[in-house]
């Protein structure tokens, strides 16, 4: 990838994360503690937060990440190339591209401490349009869910 294209897509799915309503409103179930690591091909590192009032993005490594995606730039750039969609549609985007391997899952932190940050009101946020999605993939309850997590335990 030429300098020039990654800087710009770097610089998109920052302004992405820290601007898009979608993005917001699905992080805002966060608590302050959380952090999320995005790696895109193998090599630029994203922190991703939110601290109680907005998503904060900076390109620099996540200190104590729960999550590391690491992701390829074309992935990055389905991800962000719609505006103004809804929790729902973004985060059935954003499945689909783990569930293609196109955005490769890890969780460093242990599921105690994912259940306490937040993550699983994620679901709530989505509403029922994810939650059929989620279904389709046979991750329709709490419990499945986080098998599931575990499974990407270090």
């Amino acid at each position: 990838m030429l300098s020039m294209e990654k800087e710009k897509l770097v610089s998109d799915l920052l302004t992405y994360l820290s601007t898009e309503a979608s993005c917001q409103e699905t992080l805002a179930c966060l608590n302050s503690k959380a952090e999320i690591g995005i790696r895109i091909a193998q090599s630029t590192e994203i922190s991703v937060l939110y601290d109680g009032e907005n998503v904060q993005a900076l390109e620099k490594p996540a200190l104590a990440p729960d999550f590391i995606f690491d992701a390829s730039p074309e992935a990055i750039a389905i991800l962000i190339a719609e505006k103004g969609l809804t929790p729902a549609q973004l985060g059935i985007k954003f499945l689909k591209l783990i569930l293609s391997r196109d955005i490769k899952v890890r969780m460093p932190s242990s599921i105690f401490q994912v259940t306490r940050k937040g993550y699983l009101k994620i679901v709530s946020v989505g509403g029922m349009e994810f939650l059929s999605e989620l279904k389709k993939h046979n991750l329709a309850n709490i419990p499945k869910i986080i098998k599931a997590l575990k499974g990407l335990a270090k």
